[in-house]
């Protein structure tokens, strides 16, 4: 009996260490490869901020996204002679890479509502936002008083092809703002939602300092 169990543990053991040795590698692998997909991950910061160039708002080399009532509205400017125009248009949406890794795809999408009404106030796409690289987009002034709450969401793909979404949500009582939720997510396809950070931010007044 004990030689019949000896033999047939030296003929599985080898099946057995090799079986060992083929999930050892994919649970090595499958590490690697979220670590690496982890280290590719680049973070956003989305502030609205005010337009002044004299402020330091505006980061050298940075893009303004050029909307159609923005031009317009420059032209005129243009025509009258009014210098520093951009200041004359406060409201921007300020979007920063944070890390050094680039995002592509970015979908900007904000909507304000209220208990009746739900409207999209913006909706664009932008290719790619380089490692610190400055995005500004034009903001019209949002009139907390009719909608109380407004979402800003941002979802961009990273050089792993993960999807991420960075959402912004604010709630206001009586035309002031009480709270700001500001969260970042791995996008899953099967299932929910991997979060990332989630904080309350506040509703401080800032300008950047020369």
């Amino acid at each position: 009996m004990g030689e019949e169990i000896l033999n047939y543990i030296t003929k599985i053991g080898p099946m057995w260490g090799f079986i060992g040795a083929i999930l050892a590698l994919v649970v090595n692998t499958y590490v690697t490869n979220k670590s690496k997909k982890v280290g590719l991950r680049p973070y956003i910061e989305v502030v609205r901020t005010m337009a002044n160039p004299n402020d330091g708002v505006f980061k050298k080399g940075s893009k303004i996204i050029l909307t159609d009532e923005l031009e317009e509205h420059l032209a005129k400017v243009k025509e009258s002679g009014i210098q520093n125009e951009l200041t004359l248009r406060p409201n921007f949406l300020k979007v920063k890479n944070l890390s050094s890794n680039p995002c592509f795809g970015l979908r900007i999408k904000g909507v304000q509502q209220n208990s009746i009404v739900k409207e999209t106030f913006l909706d664009l796409e932008f290719y790619v936002l380089n490692g610190d690289e400055e995005l500004y987009i034009p903001l019209k002034p949002i009139n907390n008083l009719i909608y109380q709450t407004q979402i800003m969401e941002i979802e961009y793909a990273t050089l792993a092809n993960e999807k991420m979404l960075y959402k912004n949500e604010t709630t206001s009582k009586n035309g002031k703002t009480v709270e700001i939720l500001q969260s970042i997510y791995v996008i899953k396809s099967w299932w929910k939602n991997e979060k990332i950070v989630k904080t309350t931010a506040s509703n401080l007044k800032w300008k950047d300092v020369n």
